[in-house]
């Protein structure tokens, strides 16, 4: 994600952490940066908003969302929050889950669907990638779009992942 909480104006350079990476456009002018970090784990961003962040089997690890921060914990989202007043910053975690954890991640699952829907009938076409010769990374990222649309709910999560705090 970006550094600045403002409208990122460059994913494709901002998203260097991604050592595979592509930016398509899609009918409409949609703009998709999406790509591979290390270890097969999965990103998407969809313009501005919303990014999906995967490990390596589809499962969702961590996610930013109409202004919201999201992050796994197995079984359950917990969704993070700025509250900012002119002392502290805090962030304010509430967790989700159930009925509304299954519509994040329909949502979710939609998203990485229509996307797959589009790329597979060609109806994008390719801005930039890199590396530039990379003949198989938009299949890649297709494949990787279709795992993540295709777990069931009880297995769309990644485990929780460690923050190093208690």
């Amino acid at each position: 994600m970006a550094e600045q909480e403002h409208d990122r104006e460059d994913i494709m350079r901002e998203a260097s952490g991604l050592a595979r990476r592509v930016e398509l456009e899609f009918a409409g002018s949609l703009t998709v940066v999406a790509g591979f970090r290390h270890r097969a784990r999965f990103s998407v961003y969809v313009d501005q908003d919303p990014v999906y962040h995967f490990d390596a089997d589809g499962r969702l690890r961590r996610a930013y969302v109409a202004g919201f921060l999201y992050r796994s914990h197995g079984d359950f989202l917990a969704q993070l929050s700025r509250r900012r007043s002119a002392e502290v910053s805090e962030l304010v975690r509430t967790d989700v889950g159930g009925d509304d954890l299954h519509r994040f991640l329909g949502q979710m699952r939609d998203c990485c669907r229509r996307l797959h829907t589009a790329i597979t009938a060609n109806d994008m076409h390719v801005v930039a990638q890199v590396p530039s010769d990379d003949g198989a990374l938009v299949g890649d990222v297709a494949q990787a779009l279709e795992r993540a649309a295709c777990l069931p709910a009880s297995q769309a999560l990644a485990a929780a992942i460690n923050t190093g705090r208690h």
